[in-house]
Parts: structure tokens; C-alpha cells; sequence
């Protein structure tokens, strides 16, 4: 009698098991679509940032501008929009200098392209793959050096 049980059982358990593994599998979706949409305020899941999200990191980026970086550097402003956000500092002096230098510039957009790449603040950008776009210019307004970072090579 238990042998019969357990064969009519069996199958009963494994169909109620997958049914389990879908639900939680729904459920846990629904979970993170509500995690993404309503605590992280991400409003949909596109190809690129929504606005909303840049246009927040802008206001809130230039509501401490411009600062000195350092004696050489002043971050001036951001703009944001359409999966971009573009960076720009005004550099005086050894900096405007050593912008000038293609060496020096290699070396200068690497630093700053392996720190996008590793930066826990700039997760949610790399998963959007957003363009960051840096542009340095001198005292009298001209452009120094600029490049860009497209965050989607550092996955």
C-alpha cells in the first residue's frame, strides 16, 4: 500500500515542485522589476538610461560646481541626456600643459577610464552602457582635450 502512495505521489510532488519553480521564478522577477522601478527609480528596462535618471545626476552634480579638483583643475559642469553625460573642467597652468602632451593624454584618459570601469557609482551607468564624454579647456574657454568613455566596453 505504501509502494502505491509513493507512485502516485511521485509524480504529483514533481508536477507541484515545477509549479513552485515557476511562481517563485514570476515572483522573483516581479521582485526585482519592482526593486528596479520603484527604489533605484529606474522607470522602464530599455537599451538606455531613462532622462530622468541623468538629468537627476546632472542637477545634482552641478548643484556643488564648479570646485577646484586640485591646484591645476576646476570641475566646472556636467550636462546630461540621451545616454550621455559629458564632464567638463577648466585646467590652468602645468595641467594645460600636460593636456597638450598625446603621451601624457594616453596616460591621463586611461587613469580615468579604468576608474569608470571599477567604480560602484557608476554600476548603474555601465549597465546602460552611457557615454561619458570629458572635456577639458583652457582659461580663455578653449578646448584642450576632450575623449570619451563608453562605459558598455568596461563589461
Amino acid at each position: 500500500m505504501l509502494n502505491f502512495f509513493k507512485k502516485l505521489l511521485t509524480p504529483v510532488l514533481i508536477v507541484f515542485g515545477i509549479g513552485l519553480i515557476v511562481i517563485f521564478s514570476f515572483s522573483g522577477g516581479q521582485v526585482g522589476k519592482y526593486i528596479s522601478l520603484n527604489i533605484f527609480e529606474i522607470k522602464s528596462f530599455e537599451d538606455k538610461i531613462p532622462d530622468e535618471v541623468l538629468l537627476k545626476a546632472e542637477s545634482d552634480i552641478n548643484k556643488i560646481t564648479p570646485f577646484m579638483v586640485n591646484d591645476d583643475m576646476r570641475f566646472d559642469s556636467v550636462i546630461a541626456g540621451d545616454n550621455k553625460i559629458s564632464y567638463y573642467y577648466t585646467v590652468f597652468n602645468e595641467q594645460e600643459e600636460n593636456l597638450t602632451n598625446i603621451s601624457y593624454q594616453s596616460d591621463f584618459s586611461s587613469n580615468i577610464i579604468k576608474k569608470a570601469c571599477i567604480s560602484s557609482e557608476m554600476e548603474t551607468f555601465r549597465d546602460y552602457g552611457v557615454i561619458m564624454e570629458y572635456n577639458y579647456f583652457d582659461v580663455e574657454g578653449s578646448l584642450v582635450y576632450d575623449f570619451d568613455v563608453d562605459l558598455l566596453e568596461c563589461n
